[in-house]
């Protein structure tokens, strides 16, 4: 049980949608807008990427920072912490450019065309990409370094993190 609670927490601490994916997305989207006549029947580009940047990212973020990075931490490798360092301060440079990306998209998934000059998208993508790169080679190995009761609370929190409140209707 809790082996396939830490693959699905895995799974999404892992998530992640390509640049060239995103790229294409975007410019996609800023070709095809919706319409107010239009009823798709799948979400548009734009609408997937927001989610994807909006929703899954900020989880992702908290499962590190608040949770796997600190575990990671405690193990006491300096080389490790230097690079968790880099990456938690990557995560604030992603997110400045995001926001761009994301009010850009959003005129586009509301059917409206953007208004002024495009964002930065393929430094976004980029940067993006090689921040996932750098945690998949060199942080998240180390987790096979945690013992069994620590990968099951990360597992735990990641799963917590994504489940509605005790009490309320899902």
């Amino acid at each position: 049980m809790a082996r396939q609670k830490l693959r699905r927490a895995r799974s999404w601490l892992t998530f992640d949608v390509s640049a060239d994916d995103t790229l294409l997305m975007c410019r996609r989207s800023k070709r095809r807008p919706a319409t107010s006549d239009t009823k798709p029947t799948a979400p548009t580009p734009s609408v997937y990427t927001l989610a994807s940047f909006t929703l899954a990212a900020p989880l992702h973020h908290a499962d590190e920072d608040d949770n796997l990075f600190v575990a990671l931490r405690a193990l006491g490798h300096a080389d490790l912490n230097a690079r968790i360092d880099a990456l938690q301060q990557e995560h604030d440079t992603l997110g400045a450019l995001w926001q761009p990306v994301q009010a850009w998209l959003a005129q586009i998934a509301q059917g409206q065309a953007p208004t002024g000059s495009p964002p930065d998208v393929a430094s976004f993508a980029t940067r993006y990409r090689a921040h996932a790169a750098q945690e998949e080679a060199s942080v998240y190995p180390h987790a096979a370094e945690l013992p069994a009761p620590v990968l099951r609370a990360l597992a735990d929190a990641m799963v917590a993190r994504r489940s509605p409140p005790q009490g309320s209707e899902a």
